[in-house]
């Protein structure tokens, strides 16, 4: 089962995902909320696999614990930010949070259930209308392609591998099943891998990985 907390301001939109979700046969929910403290709560006290997160939640200056939470968690939930088309802010703020999927509240629910899904397994999910703009904003504030290349060799064999995997797309839970070890562990080399380079997600790596040409090396 794949456990989901529903984090979203509304009231009604809120209940339409949780009854989404709660009739999808593979998630259950495990938390709902539409404040900021009982979020933070809620993730800390039920270890979800995934949080659907409303970006206008993000605004909220005391959610930043949630992104120690993420951070220090040693299986971190992955981050599904849910924005409207017209909120150009949602990217930044996406990133900043550390996110892994970025998708429209007008998504249709059988797609917004698989796309949960994917993200859920550790794929990087974009709505197709958003990919360009969310390249736009992180190249407009990472840190450096240089210095993530410097940082690449920093990597150890296995996280190398790792990365040339996550860039391609696999999830977590195909990755586990192709280097035969325990999708803990990939999501552990994950968020070393995220460290290393000084990338706060997923979604950072893949966009830095083609940037910088990183895609293309070779690894031992």
């Amino acid at each position: 089962m794949i456990r989901i907390v529903v984090a979203e301001r509304h009231a009604l939109v809120r209940a339409g995902l949780v009854t989404l979700f709660g009739a999808a046969p593979d998630f259950d929910v495990v938390g709902e909320s539409g404040d900021a403290e009982e979020v933070v709560a809620l993730i800390a006290g039920t270890g979800p696999d995934v949080v659907a997160l409303d970006v206008r939640m993000l605004e909220r200056d005391d959610l930043t614990a949630v992104e120690k939470i993420v951070a220090n968690a040693e299986v971190p939930p992955e981050i599904a930010v849910l924005t409207n088309s017209d909120l150009d802010g949602s990217l930044r703020l996406a990133l900043s949070a550390g996110a892994t999927g970025l998708l429209l509240k007008e998504t249709p629910p059988d797609q917004l259930v698989a796309a949960m899904r994917c993200i859920a397994g550790g794929a990087t999910v974009v709505a197709p209308g958003l990919r360009g703009r969310l390249a736009e904003a992180y190249l407009a504030q990472h840190r450096s392609v240089a210095a993530a290349i410097e940082a690449f060799d920093r990597l150890t064999a296995r996280e190398a591998e790792v990365f040339q995997l996550v860039v391609r797309g696999l999830s977590n839970l195909e990755i586990a099943t192709f280097l035969t070890v325990g999708e803990s562990t990939v999501k552990t080399h994950v968020r070393r891998i995220m460290a290393k380079l000084g990338l706060s997600s997923r979604a950072r790596l893949v966009v830095a990985a083609y940037e910088s040409g990183l895609v293309a090396r070779e690894f031992a």
